[in-house]
C-alpha cells in the first residue's frame, strides 16, 4: 500500500498552499497576496495576520462613518474626503441661501397658496349649490 501524497509521486502536481489565516480573511484578499502568503512560513503568516487585524477596517464601521460623511477619512482617502466635505458645505451654503430667500418670499408664497385654496373651496361650493344632494326620506 502506497501512502505517499500525490505531489510526492509527481513533482509537476501543484502543492496545496498552507495558510495559517482564517478562511473568511483569505477570501477577501487579492490573489497575489494569497499566493505570497502561501509561500511564507507560518510564523510570518501570523505576523501578517496580527498587522492586518490592526490596520484593516470593517464594513460596518465604514457604513457608520458614511452617516456623517467621513467614510473616506476612515479609508485613508483624504482628497476624496475633502471633496465630499466641500460638496456638503457647498450644498449647505446654497441651501441656507435658498432658505433665506424663501424667508423674504414667504408672505407671497402663503398668500398665493391660500388664494388657490380659497378659489378651490368657492368652486366646490358653487358646484354643490347647483347640484344639491338628495335628502333621504325616513
Amino acid at each position: 500500500m502506497n501512502t505517499t501524497a500525490p505531489s510526492d509521486l509527481d513533482p509537476q502536481l501543484p502543492v496545496e498552499p498552507r495558510l495559517a489565516i482564517p478562511a473568511n480573511v483569505v477570501s477577501e484578499l487579492p490573489d497575489t497576496v494569497r499566493a505570497e502568503l502561501a509561500a511564507m512560513p507560518i510564523v510570518e503568516q501570523h505576523a501578517f495576520m496580527l498587522d492586518f487585524e490592526k490596520k484593516s477596517k470593517s464594513l460596518a464601521m465604514a457604513y457608520l462613518c458614511s452617516l456623517i460623511y467621513c467614510h473616506y477619512i476612515l479609508l485613508g482617502r483624504w482628497a476624496m474626503s475633502g471633496f465630499m466635505l466641500g460638496s456638503l458645505f457647498l450644498a449647505a451654503a446654497l441651501g441656507s441661501i435658498w432658505w433665506m430667500i424663501d424667508l423674504v418670499r414667504m408672505p407671497g408664497l402663503v398668500r398665493d397658496y391660500n388664494g388657490r385654496i380659497a378659489i378651490e373651496i368657492l368652486r366646490n361650493l358653487k358646484v354643490a349649490a347647483r347640484n344639491p344632494a338628495p335628502f333621504a326620506h325616513s
